[in-house]
């Protein structure tokens, strides 16, 4: 035990030597990211805040100015704050990025960061099947159900996606008519292994919770 100890104050102190023995760091101006990524609709609207870039200046003040790399379609203020400086589609742009370059005026220093755009992921649909009208002869209507035919959803085995992850939205014709809940049941969902499949009860996007194991079950019902 006393060994053991001793082992163990000996590393603390050298961690503590080491961290000591760095000293202070001179301040080094730059962005606080090095790149910065923004989920936003396709269509942005002029005057639009799509994100505020922050940047250690070092004292340097007044003497620095932020510029963008697009001012037709985006203009950047002086506290970082990126704008939409005109009503713009980002799936008509060539580049879905931009640069950000921060300048002091006075020594002419530059630097740069780039700023991404992406859109949120569009997940499949599945339609709940509509009712047909059928007059027979007699003038009477019947009404016929279409069948449901589901395309299978496909998970990658072992995914290491941000989770849930969205696999297909469930829609029905009549939810803009009624009040409607969705709910899923049966194995992985609320039978073993529980809960690895869930559904938004009001939008109707089913989840995925873990990463499968097609070895451990090959498919869910």
């Amino acid at each position: 035990m006393y060994r053991s100890g001793g082992v163990m104050l000996g590393l603390l102190a050298a961690l503590q030597v080491a961290v000591q023995g760095t000293g202070a760091m001179p301040c080094q101006p730059g962005f606080t990211e090095n790149e910065y990524n923004v989920m936003t609709a396709d269509v942005i609207t002029e005057g639009q805040v799509l994100l505020k870039v922050d940047f250690v200046d070092c004292g340097r003040g007044s003497g620095l100015r932020f510029e963008s790399g697009d001012p037709a379609d985006f203009r950047i203020e002086a506290d970082g704050t990126v704008l939409a400086a005109r009503t713009l589609q980002l799936s008509d742009r060539k580049e879905q990025s931009l640069e950000i370059k921060a300048k002091d005026e006075k020594s002419q220093e530059q630097w740069l960061v780039h700023v991404n755009f992406t859109q949120p992921k569009q997940v499949p649909q599945i339609l709940f099947p509509r009712h047909s009208v059928v007059v027979k002869g007699d003038g009477s209507v019947n009404r016929v159900k279409r069948d449901w035919v589901i395309p299978p959803v496909n998970v990658l085995e072992n995914s290491r996606k941000q989770f849930p992850e969205e696999l297909v939205k469930i829609q029905s014709d009549k939810d803009k008519s009624n009040t409607l809940r969705y709910s899923v049941t049966g194995p992985g969902a609320d039978q073993n292994p529980t809960g690895l499949f869930i559904i938004d009860p009001i939008s109707g996007i089913l989840s995925v919770t873990k990463p499968l194991d097609r070895e451990h079950i090959p498919n869910f019902h």
